[in-house]
């Protein structure tokens, strides 16, 4: 990856470690968007109705 990614990427997944902050990483670009794209499905799904 080019640019300060990977020096930032290391700093954000330290300063979660140190603060019990869940982070996730994803080996690809393409893995992020399915991901992504699976996340934005469960938020959308409906609520079950309680009885």
């Amino acid at each position: 990856m080019p640019g300060h990614h990977p020096a930032l990427a290391t700093i954000v997944e330290e300063t979660c470690r140190a603060h019990a902050i869940p982070y996730r990483a994803e080996p690809s670009l393409r893995a992020a968007v399915a991901a992504h794209h699976r996340h934005l499905r469960a938020l959308g799904a409906p609520v079950p109705l309680e009885a």
